[in-house]
């Protein structure tokens, strides 16, 4: 992890509380993104199939699949507000490990879906969101991996301290 660039504060905010803003926001979208995955494709699936089993059986096997990866980035988000509350790298640097597998995916899976949509011309907006998605996730990951740096290397100062000294 020493390798990735690090920062020192974020739009005037300190590494920490950054970290946390990450943290929430991840966990807070995640979470909500799950519940509404769930209820919309459940929903839509009996409106669309009936109770036809073979495509059920499949449909079914998309949304776990699906459901499993939001509730994973959901809970290693609260994973990563327990790190950061407790100062404990290992939560952290779980996160991180989960961020860097998600980014890989989506940088793989990029030329897959834009190879398509360029031939046909159309649903150039799909690539878009993925595009956002890895600056977002990056960005992210970037303020993530510079708080574990300074946590591992020992020389992070609390917001308590730094409110005291100021």
């Amino acid at each position: 992890m020493d390798r990735f660039p690090t920062i020192k504060s974020v739009f005037c905010l300190t590494l920490e509380t950054a970290a946390k803003v990450v943290a929430y926001t991840h966990l807070i979208g995640f979470g909500f993104i799950f519940l509404l995955y769930f209820s919309f494709k459940t929903t839509n699936d009996l409106q669309d199939y009936g109770t036809s089993l073979i495509r059920i059986s499949y449909t079914v096997m998309h949304n776990i699949m699906q459901e499993n990866a939001l509730l994973l980035s959901a809970f290693f988000a609260g994973a990563l507000i327990i790190g950061i509350r407790k100062k404990n790298s290992d939560l952290v640097l779980s996160w991180l490990l989960l961020q860097i597998s998600t980014l890989l995916i989506s940088v793989v899976t990029l030329p897959v879906t834009l190879v398509p949509h360029l031939i046909r011309g159309n649903y150039i907006w799909i690539n878009l969101q993925v595009i956002a998605f890895i600056i977002l996730k990056s960005f992210a990951f970037l303020v993530v991996n510079s708080y574990y740096l300074t946590l591992s290397r020992g020389n992070l100062i609390s917001e308590e301290e730094e409110i005291s000294t100021s």
